[in-house]
Order: C-alpha cells, then structure tokens, then sequence
C-alpha cells in the first residue's frame, strides 16, 4: 500500500534518538491513496556515530484514513518527547527542491 512512499527514499536505515519539536500535519496522497503524516525535531543523535545534528529535521511516515486519528498517526509523537526511531533519508533526485526528509 506504500509503496509509493518508500520508493521516494534511500534503502539504509540509520537508528537516531530525536527530540520532538511538533507535528505539522499531514497532506494526502491521492496517488498511493494514503495520508503522510509529519514532525519537526528540534535535533537528533545518530546512534551509530554518536553526531548531533541541531537542525531542525522534517520526519514523515504513510498511514490510512483509519490510522491518521490513532496513535498511528496525530497520535505518534508529542511535543518535547525523546525517542529512538530508525529513519531513512529521501532519495536524492527527490530532495532537490526539498528540505531532507528522513522517514520513520
């Protein structure tokens, strides 16, 4: 169902922890039929490498109509909140008139 979405970013996963700044929203995917939630971090560790990054990142993931309401969804993170997720970066010829987007 989100193939779409995945195919928009790279394969490798990197393991961050993330300080949540506030979700943003989320836009539907008429195309792929699904909703792409999102969360601004105020900044990030990556685990393997211990490098910070003190920029505000943009993280998004794919839900259905039935999860955009749950804790799935609007739901998933929280203002301030500290987590350890896995993430991906957007690929590169579709961040050209992007800011990155790492993905859940």
């Amino acid at each position: 169902m989100f193939e779409e979405f995945y195919e928009m970013y790279e394969l490798q996963e990197q393991e961050v922890v993330a300080l949540i700044n506030r979700c943003i929203g989320g836009r539907y995917n008429s195309k792929g039929d699904f909703w792409e939630m999102a969360v601004l971090t105020l900044g990030m560790v990556f685990c393997d490498t211990g490098k910070v990054s003190n920029k505000e990142e943009r993280l998004e993931w794919p839900v259905t109509d039935e999860e955009r309401g749950s804790n799935k969804g609007w739901e998933r993170f929280h203002n301030e909140q500290i987590c350890r997720l896995k993430i991906r970066r957007i690929k590169e010829e579709w961040a050209q008139n992007l800011v990155t987007r790492p993905v859940l």
